[in-house]
């Protein structure tokens, strides 16, 4: 979950045409800032975030307006780079025209897409500049008809009103220090959070979910929330020392988290487990691990082999094989957008063949297995480009060692107390299929509790799918950070 620039190109079809809307005179527009885009600006008022720093109009179901207001610690270049196939372009044309705002010098650029096969255009305005080693972007897409009238009374208008922010350091009862440990050869970088006091302290690290993941936990691009950075806001706060750190590869961490495998991950997360044990401010006969998502697969195996840890909690943590995860995370998430029941079960049995084949090395039917995936994902026979990027994709977790990982094993291997808090609305990993499997692993020996709100990153959700994570508040809800809080201090 690496911050970065996301453009998003909706291109909604509904019949294959793409109708415009009718815009109001007067579009009213707010002030909106953002910490981890480090800018503030004006927005329309009345569209809904669909994402982290974008904005659709949906004025009706056809309706794919959209602005996006970013920046991110890139080069230009490489943005321009990243940007130009999603606009359909071989390479980034030369601008428009330039605009000279109170903070910035804007290149701007309109640029037409046409999409294959569709009789629709999509039009798209472009404003970009970079300073202080940090890429500014504003995207309006819209219809053509639309366009020229959003053009003056959205697009140039949020332009002009973007300026670089940051926002001011709150005061804590708690220390932060930016730190560095040990993981084999590798030096990876972090913050600790420290309670005011003597101690020593009960103590945990964060082990971060799937993919590339900063020690803020950042949610990027689907919504501005910092899920590592709240957590440790509030352990610290309530006198527990929290460690969070960039994966290897990530950040300031050295490493290749693309050749990285979950053996290789749980050894980061045993060096900062004896990183803890290594601070004054520690009592060794308390530090843990809190492994969220992908992080609650790993931490039994570091308990398994590393008795210097003495307590483990899976924040929404799989208790059962990937295959099983990942084809009931397609079931909740297809089932939710609304996909009849004999197509859900369709794909859901497509994971355990496409697994099959992976453990086989059978090139043809992995292949086979993932366009029948994708033809039934999207009601359309898929590219080979849709293809190859599907086998990558089953591929890089073949490479981390998903589709023969024992996660019951090393459960059943710990010795440790363990917490596991399951979210009721989360869709990516099922309470129903992995809390009485943890129960039925561990016995007493496990605490487990189920919020019947929370969804996969720890929100108090109504949907609980992915796409609504923008739209809830930032924050975890408070009867998680109740039960983390008096657990841990109870060890």
């Amino acid at each position: 979950m690496r911050p970065g620039l996301f453009t998003l190109l909706c291109l909604i079809m509904v019949g294959g045409v793409l109708r415009a809307q009718d815009a109001p005179a007067d579009i009213p527009l707010i002030p909106y800032e953002s910490a981890d885009f480090a800018l503030q600006a004006l927005r329309p008022d009345g569209w809904t975030q669909a994402a982290a720093g974008v904005f659709a109009r949906a004025s009706s179901p056809t309706d794919s307006t959209v602005i996006l207001i970013q920046s991110a610690t890139a080069p230009r270049a490489a943005y321009e780079q990243s940007l130009a196939p999603q606009l359909l372009l071989d390479a980034f044309p030369a601008p428009d025209a330039q605009l000279i705002t109170a903070a910035f010098a804007w290149d701007l650029y309109r640029v037409d897409i046409n999409a294959a096969g569709q009789q629709i255009t999509v039009s798209v305005a472009l404003a970009a500049t970079e300073a202080d080693d940090r890429t500014y972007a504003v995207l309006l897409q819209s219809t053509p008809d639309d366009h020229d009238t959003l053009r003056e009374q959205i697009f140039l208008p949020v332009v002009e009103s973007v300026v670089a922010w940051a926002p001011e350091a709150v005061a804590t009862a708690y220390t932060s220090e930016d730190v560095t440990f040990s993981s084999g050869d590798l030096s990876l970088a972090g913050t600790i959070t420290i309670p005011p006091g003597d101690g020593p302290f009960p103590a945990v690290a964060v082990v971060s979910g799937s993919g590339p993941s900063l020690r803020t936990g950042s949610l990027l691009p689907l919504a501005d929330f910092n899920v590592y950075t709240t957590l440790a806001d509030h352990l610290s706060s309530s006198g527990i020392v929290v460690l969070r750190y960039d994966d290897r590869g990530v950040g300031e961490s050295e490493g290749d988290l693309a050749t990285a495998t979950l053996d290789d991950l749980a050894q980061d997360a045993s060096g900062a487990v004896d990183y803890l044990r290594s601070r004054a401010e520690v009592d060794p006969a308390r530090v843990g691990l809190i492994g969220h998502s992908e992080g609650g697969i790993i931490i039994p195996q570091v308990a398994a082999n590393n008795a210097a840890t003495t307590f483990l909690i899976a924040l929404a943590g799989p208790a059962v094989d990937m295959t099983q995860v990942i084809a009931e995370q397609n079931r909740m998430l297809f089932s939710g957008m609304g996909l009849d029941a004999e197509t859900v079960d369709a794909i859901a049995a497509q994971f355990p063949l496409i697994q099959a084949a992976i453990i086989a090395g059978d090139d043809d039917a992995i292949r086979a297995e993932i366009a029948r995936l994708q033809t039934l994902q999207t009601g359309a026979e898929p590219s080979d480009t849709l293809i190859n990027a599907g086998v990558a994709q089953f591929r890089a977790l073949d490479t981390l060692g998903y589709w023969t990982y024992d996660v019951a094993g090393y459960w059943q291997q710990v010795g440790v107390p363990a917490l596991a808090i399951f979210g009721g609305r989360d869709t990516q990993v099922s309470a129903p299929q992995s809390a009485p499997a943890l129960q039925e692993l561990l016995g007493d020996q496990a605490t487990i509790v189920t919020f019947e709100a929370m969804n996969h990153v720890l929100q108090a959700a109504e949907t609980g799918l992915p796409n609504e994570y923008a739209q809830l508040p930032a924050e975890i809800m408070p009867e998680v950070i109740d039960v983390l809080v008096e657990w841990i201090n109870a060890r």
